[in-house]
C-alpha cells in the first residue's frame, strides 16, 4: 500500500484498484486519471489518499481503508469485486466503485456505482434513431456475452419507443466475406425473385439487386477492426446508402485504425471526441505529466478523472438526485440505486479516420 497527501474533499480518501496482476494497467489508467485531477483542486484542499491493490483479496483491501481511517472510497474495479463490497459496505463510509452490481434490491446509503456501460450507450443510439426518424433497422453484432447484452439493451429500448429490429446477424470475429450474414438479412431473395419474374415475361435485363425497404439503418456492434469490414461489405451488397451507427467500441484514438469507416456515426465520451478548449488543455497536461505514456488516450484515464470530480461532488452535495458534472466521460448525473449516468457526444468519421464531433 502507498500513502501519499493529495488534494481532495474529503480527509482521507482510499482507492481500490488492481496495482498488479493481469488489470494492472487499467488499474494504473484510473490512478493516473485521479492524480491529474488532483492537479485541478486547489492546495488548501489537500488530503490523504490511500492507494490499496486489490489483488491480494478485494475484502482484505475494503477493510484495510476503513482501518486506516478513510471517510470516502473510490473502487473497486471488477463486477465481482463490486458485488463483494457491496454486502458488506458500511453505510458511513461513502463508497464510489468504478463498476455496477445489479445485486442490490433497494437503494444502499453512501453507494455509488460508476461505469463505462456500453448497454447506456445503446440505449443512447436508440433515441437518437427515432429522433430521426429510423424506425426499423438492422443489427449486426458479434459472438460472445458482451454483444448479447448490449444487442439486448439496444433492442429493448428501441423496440420501447416505437423501433423495429429487422433482423440481427452475429458475425464471426476474423470474418472479411458477410455475405452469407449479409444477403439474406437485406432481402436480397426478394429483389432476385422480382427479378426473374420480370425476365420470364420481357426478357434479358440489366439487374442491381435492393435491399428490402423497412431498412432504415444499420447498427455495428463492433470495434474498429471489424468495423473496417463492415462499411466495404455493405457496399459490395449494393447497401452503401444505408447509414451506420455504432457505439464507442468502435472507434480507435489512433485514426490509422479507423479506416474505410467514413460516415460511421458513433457515440464516445468528450475525450476522446471532444475539441473544445477545456478538453484541448487537459490533453496537454496529459502530455506533459506523462509524455512517455499514451495515458491521454485511455477511456480509464478519463474514468478515473471523473471519479475524482463525481467525489468531490458527493461529497458535498446533501442533495445528490441534482448532482450533474460535465465530465470527461459524458455528462453525469445520478439515478436510482445510486447509479451514476451517461451521456455522451457524436461523432462520425471522415475519410482520414479522424472523428468528427457533430
Amino acid at each position: 500500500m502507498q500513502i501519499v497527501n493529495m488534494l481532495a474533499a474529503p480527509r482521507h480518501i482510499a482507492l481500490l484498484l488492481p496495482l498488479s496482476g493481469a488489470l494492472q494497467e487499467a488499474g494504473e489508467a484510473l490512478w493516473n486519471g485521479f492524480l491529474m485531477a488532483y492537479y485541478q483542486t486547489a492546495d488548501d484542499a489537500r488530503a490523504t489518499v490511500s492507494l490499496i491493490d486489490t489483488e491480494a483479496g478485494i475484502l482484505a483491501a475494503y477493510h484495510r481503508a476503513i482501518t486506516n481511517g478513510a471517510d470516502f472510497i473510490i473502487g473497486p474495479l471488477t463486477k465481482d469485486h463490486v458485488k463483494s463490497v457491496l454486502q458488506v459496505a458500511d453505510s458511513r463510509i461513502p463508497t464510489l466503485t468504478l463498476n455496477i452490481s445489479t445485486e442490490a434490491k433497494n437503494p444502499r446509503e453512501n453507494f455509488f456505482q460508476f461505469a463505462l456501460s456500453p448497454e447506456d450507450e445503446a440505449r443512447q443510439v436508440a433515441s437518437r434513431l427515432i429522433t430521426e426518424g429510423r424506425r426499423s433497422g438492422i443489427v449486426l453484432n458479434i459472438s460472445g456475452e458482451w454483444s448479447n447484452r448490449v444487442t439486448n439493451a439496444f433492442t429493448t429500448a428501441f423496440t420501447a419507443i416505437g423501433g423495429t429490429v429487422v433482423g440481427t446477424r452475429t458475425l464471426s470475429r476474423d470474418s472479411t466475406d458477410m455475405t452469407d450474414e449479409l444477403a439474406p438479412l437485406l432481402g436480397f431473395e426478394d429483389s432476385k425473385r422480382r427479378f426473374q419474374s420480370l425476365t420470364a415475361i420481357v426478357g434479358p435485363l440489366l439487374f442491381t439487386p435492393r435491399h428490402r425497404d423497412d431498412i432504415s439503418f444499420v447498427l455495428a456492434l463492433a470495434n474498429a477492426s471489424m468495423g473496417r469490414n463492415i462499411r466495404p461489405q455493405l457496399k459490395y451488397q449494393y447497401a452503401g446508402d444505408l447509414p451506420v451507427y455504432s457505439i464507442s467500441d468502435i472507434h480507435d484514438p489512433n485514426p490509422a485504425a479507423n479506416q474505410d469507416m467514413e460516415g460511421v456515426t458513433f457515440t464516445d465520451m468528450p475525450w476522446l471526441i471532444g475539441n473544445t478548449p477545456e478538453i484541448n488543455d487537459l490533453h496537454n497536461m496529459a502530455q506533459q505529466l506523462w509524455p512517455e505514456r499514451a495515458w491521454q488516450k485511455n477511456r480509464l484515464f478519463a474514468m478515473g478523472y471523473d471519479s475524482h470530480q463525481l467525489m468531490q461532488q458527493l461529497a458535498n452535495n446533501t442533495s445528490h438526485e441534482s448532482l450533474a458534472i460535465a465530465g470527461l466521460t459524458g455528462r453525469l448525473t445520478i439515478g436510482p440505486m445510486g447509479y451514476i449516468h451517461r451521456t455522451l457526444d457524436w461523432a462520425v468519421f471522415d475519410t482520414d479516420g479522424h472523428a468528427r464531433a457533430i
